[in-house]
């Protein structure tokens, strides 16, 4: 072999190895990366675009734990200089998303970000929210107004006078080939999230009028001052999308289960009756208690119907106690406390429904069935998108038939304190509701 095949096979070899490496690992300072162009070939991967649809988080299983945030965290690294991202969310405490947004606003991204005012205060000097506001506080000299960054907080709801700052979506005006991109979820920027959450996401792109709607309403909630009206909805397509507060107008589960007729659905269910599958995580309050009324008068109505949920109060548990249901918590280390939970807040239902005997829709979003989430800053979408309302209907069937195990407290749920009283364990104390 010549001196020249040599040297070309060896350079080859390196860069090949290169590549693989950088591929495999898929991090810079524990951001997701898309992989790079391959050295010495001419041929350029195609830039990393976040994929529409739906994207479930489960917990217990390896492939499906992390995907949520690895996703936004992806869109966020991948996210060029002269673009800007829009996160809002309950709470940010992450060292991962934390490096993904100083990172972003490093190389010229305009990264604004609300969150909880008191979320913010409880965490340290070093925690997300301080490291965010110091390092987006620097390098707006010079930027045009959109791309200069900054990190907000909202005492009670952004956009409201009571509640709070519940919403969880996030903008991006361009990623790749795609652009105008929203997703929609149930979770907040967290490692909990990802670690103790059934979660779902809802990606969105190049659909600019929901970009522009979403976009406003992160414009309103950036001022932090009362809006009137402060509900807002509106309709792209098959898509229809929602934001709280929603203080004294009809209740917008009660709307979406008003059309329901049990009876004489066609491709739902075997025996022709509607399918309702339901992933909550809280029922509470006169709120949560007359959507549950609804739910049994149309599961004696004939409905097929399941639930998954976390928390629901006594008087909604007895009036859906007929109706099958699945209380999804793990109290894995049997301390007495719940460590991992549902989170969603999602309802899907495919049948009779109008005029329509074959109709598919899914509301998903931030909101629980409590009277709370009508004060505060919420969203969500409602899809009326045949493959969505199946993919929810599946993966809720997947959580109700496979639950997760040691799903009841089994340590004492008493505990003496230091002074020698008896106070009761909370099994809810670790658990996010929110």
């Amino acid at each position: 072999m010549s001196v020249r095949r040599v040297r070309a096979c060896v350079a080859g070899a390196a860069g090949a190895l290169l590549f693989t490496s950088l591929t495999t690992l898929g991090t810079v300072a524990g951001t997701p990366v898309a992989p790079p162009a391959q050295a010495g070939t001419g041929h350029h991967h195609k830039p990393w675009s976040p994929a529409p649809g739906i994207t479930f988080n489960n917990p217990l299983l390896p492939k499906r734990s992390h995907v949520i945030n690895k996703k936004v965290r992806m869109a966020i690294s991948n996210t060029r200089k002269g673009e800007t991202i829009r996160l809002m969310t309950w709470n940010l405490k992450s060292a991962l998303f934390t490096r993904a947004i100083v990172n972003a606003h490093r190389r010229g991204v305009g990264v604004r970000v609300i969150m909880s005012a008191g979320l913010a205060r409880g965490q340290s000097g070093h925690g997300s929210y301080a490291t965010i506001k110091r390092a987006l506080s620097n390098g707006n000299r010079g930027r045009p107004a959109r791309l200069k960054s900054w990190i907000h907080t909202c005492h009670d709801s952004c956009r409201g006078r009571h509640g709070i700052v519940h919403s969880k979506f996030f903008l991006f005006s361009k990623v790749g080939g795609a652009k105008d991109i929203v997703m929609s979820a149930s979770g907040n920027l967290t490692e909990v999230a990802a670690n103790r959450q059934w979660d779902d996401l809802t990606t969105i792109v190049n659909r600019p009028k929901t970009y522009r709607n979403f976009g406003m309403i992160f414009a309103q909630a950036s001022r932090d001052k009362p809006v009137r009206p402060a509900y807002h909805q509106f309709t792209d397509g098959s898509l229809e999308g929602w934001f709280y507060p929603r203080m004294g107008q009809r209740d917008t589960i009660l709307k979406l289960l008003a059309p329901v007729h049990c009876k004489g659905a066609i491709g739902a269910a075997a025996n022709h009756t509607t399918v309702i599958r339901i992933a909550q995580a809280v029922f509470n309050g006169k709120r949560g208690l007359h959507i549950a009324q609804r739910l049994r008068q149309l599961y004696n109505q004939g409905c097929n119907i399941r639930i998954d949920y976390t928390a629901m109060a006594n008087s909604s548990q007895r009036v859906l106690a007929p109706v099958p249901k699945r209380h999804i918590v793990q109290d894995f280390d049997g301390d007495g406390l719940y460590d991992r939970y549902l989170h969603m807040k999602a309802i899907a239902i495919n049948g009779h429904y109008g005029k329509d005997h074959s109709h598919k829709v899914v509301l998903n979003g931030s909101a629980n069935w409590s009277g709370m989430s009508l004060k505060s800053d919420e969203q969500g979408l409602i899809l009326h998108r045949p493959r969505a309302v199946t993919q929810y209907i599946k993966w809720i069937n997947h959580i109700f038939e496979h639950p997760p195990p040691r799903p009841k407290v089994v340590a004492p749920t008493t505990r003496r304190t230091p002074d020698g009283r008896i106070v009761k364990i909370n099994p809810y104390a670790h658990v996010e509701l929110d």
